[in-house]
């Protein structure tokens, strides 16, 4: 598991909240809840500031420390557009339809640290 996962678990025991009740709350799948607390996949930012609110914690600081893993496709444009700005970035990644909502997150995070591995 993540640093980010064993927190989240953590906080939501704290707070007294199941993993269904964390879901309801939140308006999503159980699901979700659990492959974000196995440290599957993190959430969106939309997800990662509800999260904040609720469990009253900033949980960013944990996933921008960790090394983003991206696609060979991403990679190329992260490293073609390495020392532009990020909304530039983000606009080529769209532009050719490499970004969405399951890999965002990490894509947000190696434009930040301007560092990433591949898959």
């Amino acid at each position: 598991m993540t640093e980010f996962a064993d927190a989240l678990k953590e906080r939501r025991q704290l707070f007294g909240y199941t993993q269904e009740e964390l879901a309801s709350v939140m308006g999503t799948a159980v699901t979700n809840v659990w492959r974000w607390e196995n440290g599957k996949v993190y959430p969106s930012p939309k997800y990662m500031k509800m999260l904040g609110d609720i469990l009253k914690t900033d949980f960013r600081p944990l996933i921008i420390d960790s090394t983003s893993t991206v696609s060979l496709a991403v990679a190329e444009i992260l490293q073609k557009y390495k020392y532009k700005k990020a909304s530039e970035i983000l606009k080529e990644l769209e532009d050719k339809e490499l970004i969405n909502e399951k890999n965002e997150f990490e894509i947000f995070k190696a434009i930040h640290k301007r560092s990433w591995k591949v898959k």
